[in-house]
């Protein structure tokens, strides 16, 4: 008997994984492969109902299709070094925590939305099957962007990032309108083609999903090209000093590198500038604190002695004769005589706490005027979900310099004010959260600064994924972006999402340009991800539907 290949289930979902894969920005430029991608494990599946049997064997081949596509997309994780790990199997343990749970969590996740799509399809049939694999989906992904294991980094409508000009209508729907296309049109395209197989249908059979890829595309194409830039032009300067995170920047003297990064404002300036762009942790000046005479003594960027930072002193010095703030990113910390939270550390000597964030500042020529903390954190590396219960893994964070462990974060977004307009000071892992970026944007920004440190991936396509997803970012609240990263990719992103210039990965740089302060809302902004949350709706209801079928039968 002729051994089949297309015939083993694994196979089958090991080709979706690998399409999926190849489509992802970062990866290879065969974005197009995404309509195709699930198209094999929809056939997988369509086998396993035919032959019947449990629902649950449905799972395992599952995961392992899309535990490839995660390893290919995310590999990058397991490639971070910790350079504060005390032994080479610490660090291997620690790495190995971080990227294996992401890999298997996620894809678990994902086989899961699978079984329970096969479970619906086998109890209520094709359309209600279909449709709960959509909305499944969908609900997942809204979830990725809302609990503790927070990871949408391979959430379906990012795969366009470098697309910008296919799904301008991401103002509408944001990227949940890109999962809900890429989903649909996959259905499509396996019906279309076992219509054609079984001879119900010939070549009319690929009409439809032909249409549902054009249509939307043509939309999209006839925005990008309509589409006029809104609101006056400001002078913005972006600093990128290429430190190297596992050598240079946290084994130098911190106030030389700010030096440096000052020196580097001062070349590129104008008469014109009015932010100065810092990228993440770009301040270094530790905060300790020492007992004297029975009283702490507070140095370094600490909440409540921010006038007494060496770090923001030279910045205000520069800034004296310039009409022109900067935005500078911190590790800062802020002491409670309580525990605050589940990320505040006791200080025995002293019987207080503290608390670490990775936060932006806003320095003017009279100090420190404003801070924001970052609130979405990178899970494993600055907090470990459910901490509450899993506190015990914290030790095992990768520690990336500046900002790691379980940080602290704040109740809601803060927007930077100065000479009459409001920025939004994202930080890092946060520009991959459509919904979270427009809660700025609703708060009164006209404009998005991202302000990061990717190059503890090195030469990967971590920075170039992260760098695409604020692409999406722009095109969702039509806001110009000026993205400072310590290595690159520094760059100014227009409404559109194009990105008009830039400095080049792993260079020290400054880069001057102007960004439109636009005060438009639009759809996405006031809305934000509703698709997300009709399809968790409807998912409860097609569950509800299909357990009740399933009492019914008994």
């Amino acid at each position: 008997m002729k051994y089949n290949l297309l015939s083993r289930p694994i196979f089958l979902s090991l080709i979706s994984g690998c399409l999926a894969g190849l489509a992802w920005p970062g990866i290879s430029p065969l974005f197009f492969l995404i309509f195709f991608a699930f198209v094999p494990m929809l056939l997988m599946e369509q086998r396993f109902l035919k032959e019947g049997g449990t629902s649950r064997r449905i799972f395992f081949p599952a995961f392992v299709g899309f535990l490839f596509w995660n390893i290919i997309v995310s590999y990058f994780i397991f490639c971070i070094r910790d350079p504060y790990a005390e032994s080479a199997a610490m660090e291997l343990l620690s790495k190995t925590v971080a990227s294996g749970l992401t890999y298997v969590l996620n894809a678990s996740f994902m086989a899961i939305v699978f079984w329970l799509f096969h479970l619906t399809r086998k109890r209520l049939g094709d359309t209600p099957g279909y449709v709960g694999l959509i909305m499944y989906w969908m609900s997942l992904e809204y979830l990725h962007m809302h609990w503790s294991i927070n990871w949408p980094w391979l959430n379906l409508g990012n795969v366009f990032a470098n697309q910008v000009a296919l799904v301008q209508w991401y103002s509408i729907t944001g990227s949940p309108g890109g999962t809900l296309w890429i989903l649909l049109v996959n259905v499509l395209i396996f019906q279309a083609i076992q219509s054609y197989v079984t001879k119900k249908r010939g070549l009319g059979s690929f009409v439809l999903p032909a249409l549902a890829i054009l249509v939307p595309v043509a939309i999209g194409l006839w925005q990008f090209k309509s589409y006029e830039e809104k609101g006056e032009e400001v002078e913005r300067v972006l600093i990128q000093p290429n430190l190297d995170p596992y050598d240079e920047k946290f084994d130098s003297d911190p106030l030389q590198q700010l030096m440096r990064m000052i020196h580097l404002a001062d070349s590129a300036d104008s008469p014109h500038t009015r932010w100065y762009i810092l990228p993440e942790t770009a301040i270094q000046e530790y905060a300790t604190v020492r007992g004297s005479k029975g009283a702490p003594v507070f140095y370094g960027p600490w909440e409540h002695t921010y006038d007494a930072s060496e770090s923001a002193y030279l910045i205000s010095s520069f800034l004296k004769d310039k009409e022109a703030v900067f935005l500078a990113g911190v590790a800062d910390r802020a002491i409670y005589q309580e525990k605050e939270s589940t990320s505040a550390r006791y200080i025995e000597p002293l019987d207080l706490y503290y608390e670490s964030f990775n936060s932006t500042l806003l320095i003017g020529k009279e100090g420190i005027e404003e801070n924001y903390h970052k609130s979405k954190l990178v899970p494993g590396v600055e907090s470990i979900p459910f901490t509450t219960v899993l506190s015990f893994l914290d030790d095992l964070a990768l520690d990336l310099g500046g900002a790691s462990g379980s940080l602290g974060v704040q109740d809601s977004v803060e927007v930077f004010r100065f000479d009459g307009h409001a920025l939004a000071p994202t930080i890092c892992y946060e520009s991959v959260f459509g919904e979270y970026t427009a809660q700025f944007v609703r708060k009164g920004a006209d404009c998005l600064a991202i302000s990061t440190n990717d190059s503890w991936w090195q030469d990967s396509p971590g920075y170039i994924q992260l760098l695409a997803y604020a692409r999406l970012r722009a095109v969702e609240t039509r806001r110009s972006i000026a993205r400072s990263a310590n290595s690159g990719i520094s760059c100014f992103i227009d409404q559109r999402g194009m990105i008009t210039s830039s400095l080049p990965w792993w260079t020290e740089g400054a880069l001057r340009g102007t960004v439109r302060m636009n005060s438009e809302i639009t759809p996405y902004v006031q809305h934000g991800d509703y698709l997300s949350r009709i399809a968790a709706l409807f998912s409860c209801l097609i569950l509800l539907w299909s357990f009740t079928r399933r009492f019914k039968a008994v």
